[in-house]
């Protein structure tokens, strides 16, 4: 099983800022995403959430201000995986993206309809939208 710690970055208006996956990523390639990746070993799925964006953006936050929101397992490209799901408040899309094509904004419901969605990306949403009642 692999492991993945996701983070769900989300504006004060309830948007969500997910990031375009570059052509040549392993998985889900030029797919929208969460931020994230692979939990080493010896680290727990907090821990590499907040390494994997310190790598992947500029963003500054506190340890702290990662919200653990559920754990699903999923097969993605016939591998199976354990995503641990995390939720980051942000105050503005304004910051630097260093792996991937970048961020794009959406409304949940917005993002649900499109075709272009990581398959941990649509179970991550499906599930923060039954979360919230919605």
């Amino acid at each position: 099983m692999i492991n993945i710690a996701g983070i769900l970055l989300k504006l004060p208006d309830g948007q969500v800022i997910l990031n375009r996956r570059g052509k040549a990523a392993p998985v889900s390639a030029g797919l929208l995403a969460l931020y994230g990746g692979h939990i080493e070993q010896g680290e727990t799925p907090v821990e590499a959430a907040s390494r994997e964006l310190l790598e992947e953006t500029s963003i500054k936050f506190n340890l702290n201000d990662l919200v653990h929101l559920f754990d699903f397992k999923i097969s993605a490209e016939g591998r199976p995986r354990k995503f641990y799901v995390f939720e980051l408040k942000v105050d503005s899309q304004n910051f630097a993206v260093y792996e991937g094509k970048g961020s794009e904004v959406y409304k949940i419901e917005d993002v649900l309809i499109r075709e272009d969605l990581a398959p941990s990306l649509r179970k991550t949403l499906k599930l923060v939208r039954q979360k919230d009642g919605a």
